[in-house]
């Protein structure tokens, strides 16, 4: 309202704003966490030179992870969880022999892709499928790792995870000689080499810088 000089009170037209969709857009969307993701793929080259080759995922802590042993000596693959130190090996043993039709897979490369979906998890080696799926709950995807035990040896030549859309969450090829993101093993010629090097996780720091975004 507003006053002329006799005191006449004149009325402005009322103002007006709304909050649609625009006004939503200024509010940054929060983005997730990639060790919150439950449905997650995980593709690794490698080499067994003795023993097997182990894949740490959902790894929390030292003591709580879940592992995808390729086993060359009965030609099979292991599922083992770690819960607060303890160890569960009672899982299927799907037979890599079986699958692949062959008698050995030490120094051969292989290929492995592991997809959990919402606590079930299905592995492949050279794109055949080994076993049925396995129901083991909802596993977050935590860290990831590896683990050679005494007398066991595994080369990798690259590691690979996407998130369930097919989107790239962290990758490695371990091209730069220099630089490690896990926390044991020696990069080498292009391969993170493991010689009875136990458990090997991701270092946290590759998790915090690594990060991805919803459209």
């Amino acid at each position: 309202t507003v006053y002329d000089s006799n005191g006449k009170a004149y009325l402005s037209d009322t103002a007006t704003f709304t909050t649609g969709l625009m006004a939503d857009r200024l509010i940054p969307e929060e983005q997730p966490s990639i060790q919150d993701l439950t449905s997650y793929t995980i593709d690794t080259d490698f080499v067994i030179h003795s023993g097997c080759m182990g894949l740490l995922f959902g790894v929390q802590d030292s003591n709580n992870f879940y592992m995808c042993q390729i086993n060359a000596g009965d030609l099979s693959i292991n599922p083992h969880q770690w819960s607060n130190g303890g160890i569960n090996t009672n899982f299927p043993h799907p037979s890599i022999k079986d699958a692949l039709g062959v008698d050995s897979i030490l120094e051969t490369p292989l290929h492995l892709t592991m997809k959990m979906e919402e606590g079930t998890v299905t592995s492949w080696i050279n794109d055949v499928q080994i076993g049925e799926p396995l129901s083991i709950g909802q596993v977050k995807l935590g860290r990831i790792g590896f683990r050679q035990a005494v007398n066991e040896s595994a080369d990798i030549d690259q590691i690979t995870v996407k998130d369930q859309d097919g989107q790239v969450v962290f990758e490695e090829d371990f091209s730069d000689q220099t630089s490690n993101p896990f926390d044991g093993g020696t990069v080498e010629n292009g391969q993170l080499k493991m010689n009875s090097t136990n458990l090997v996780f991701q270092k946290d720091t590759e998790l915090e810088n690594t990060t991805f975004t919803i459209d």
